[in-house]
């Protein structure tokens, strides 16, 4: 039995649910933790490998992250210990139990407002995001 599903089912067990979080702060599912398990996750996994976590990369983060460096965009700024909550805001609600998610008909009601948090996160993350990308573009 064991055997049956290791060898032969492990695909179909491969994917995590299909959560609030993964859809409300990984853009519906597109990042290499929320992602089904398929073609898609095995670009996303081999991009990671090779453009985040290689030795060289990894020195240079060290490095970047070491600095304490304050980002701005317009009137607001964004320190590394900003950039710290956000990433443990994240890692939250990441694991909460959204009852939304086990009990579908719930879900449009939002009762504990982990759906709305998310999307706030979700729009912090976006405009620092933002900010990263025009920097390397500039």
């Amino acid at each position: 039995m064991a055997k049956q599903f290791l060898m032969v089912h492990d695909a179909s067990f491969a994917s995590r649910p299909p959560l609030a979080a993964g859809k409300y702060t990984s853009y519906n599912y597109r990042d290499l933790v929320w992602t089904p398990h398929g073609p898609y996750w095995r670009q996303t996994r081999r991009i990671y490998s090779y453009e985040v976590f290689n030795t060289k990369k990894l020195e240079l983060y060290e490095q970047m992250l070491s600095r304490d460096e304050h980002f701005s965009e317009g009137d607001s700024v964004l320190n590394m210990d900003e950039l710290h909550k956000m990433l443990d805001e994240w890692f939250l609600l990441s694991g909460v139990f959204n009852i939304g998610d086990w009990i579908p008909w719930l879900s449009p009601f939002d009762l504990q407002g982990y759906v709305k948090k998310m999307k706030a996160l979700n729009k912090k993350m976006d405009k620092f995001y933002n900010y990263v990308i025009d920097d390397h573009l500039a």
